[in-house]
């Protein structure tokens, strides 16, 4: 597989601005394999392994629902 194929699982690093309440990361970390840490400024940063491109839609649409503000979004090959 490659970069462009949509299955590649991904390692996908998502900046949100603020904090991520415990019962966001609880729900994240009930659908998704997700790390989060502090980030510079006060964002929060949520590492997603082994996703593929609608595990990465998926799991900003369940950010979004959440009211959180996505900062930035990298992925790289795992």
């Amino acid at each position: 597989m490659t970069r462009d194929d949509p299955a590649t699982p991904m390692r996908c690093e998502v900046v949100v601005a603020g904090p991520v309440a415990a019962a966001v990361l609880t729900r994240l970390c009930t659908r998704f394999d997700v790390s989060s840490s502090p980030g510079r400024d006060g964002d929060t940063v949520l590492v997603v392994d082994g996703a593929d491109q609608a595990t990465q839609r998926a799991f900003l649409i369940c950010l979004w629902d959440t009211g959180q503000v996505v900062v930035g979004l990298s992925s790289l090959p795992r």
